[in-house]
């Protein structure tokens, strides 16, 4: 059976729910919002009716975007590339417990999948406070991305 297609559609699947899941982060846009009520803000004559209501709203925003960054999300993507990864690992033990003889040497490349699935799962099914890219912050205030502090 030829497995090429089946295997096409469910990498252009996971691109597409990657996509979807980075167009949902709200945080990155509310910051570029607020950024732009501020200039518009300071654009305004001292003597304009708007400066007290647009002062208001974006006080009423960086308020609702302080709060909302301190509490605690998921990172799914993370969670959707750890559970492709456990998928591939089972399914390439399922075809090793299947076809046995030579085919154990595969579990050296199924087991490394299983171990980054297991662990990407863990960390991104958390609650934690995140940065606009999904990546937990420290304590210190620095992002633990690869190659990040």
């Amino acid at each position: 059976m030829n497995y090429q297609p089946a295997a096409a559609a469910v990498v252009a699947a996971c691109g597409l729910v990657g996509l979807y899941t980075q167009n949902r982060r709200t945080t990155h846009h509310a910051a570029e919002e607020i950024k732009r009520e501020l200039e518009i803000f300071q654009a305004l004559p001292e003597s304009s009716s708007l400066r007290a209501p647009l002062q208001e709203r974006i006080e009423e925003s960086l308020w609702r975007y302080m709060t909302g960054k301190k509490q605690g999300r998921r990172d799914w993507f993370g969670v959707s590339l750890a559970l492709f990864l456990l998928t591939a690992a089972g399914a390439a033990i399922a075809m090793i417990v299947r076809s046995g003889g030579w085919w154990w040497v595969s579990v050296v490349i199924a087991f490394p999948f299983a171990l980054l699935g297991v662990g990407g799962f863990v960390e991104s099914i958390s609650k934690a406070e995140r940065d606009p890219a999904g990546h937990r912050i420290r304590a210190d205030g620095n992002a633990t991305a690869k190659g990040e502090g």
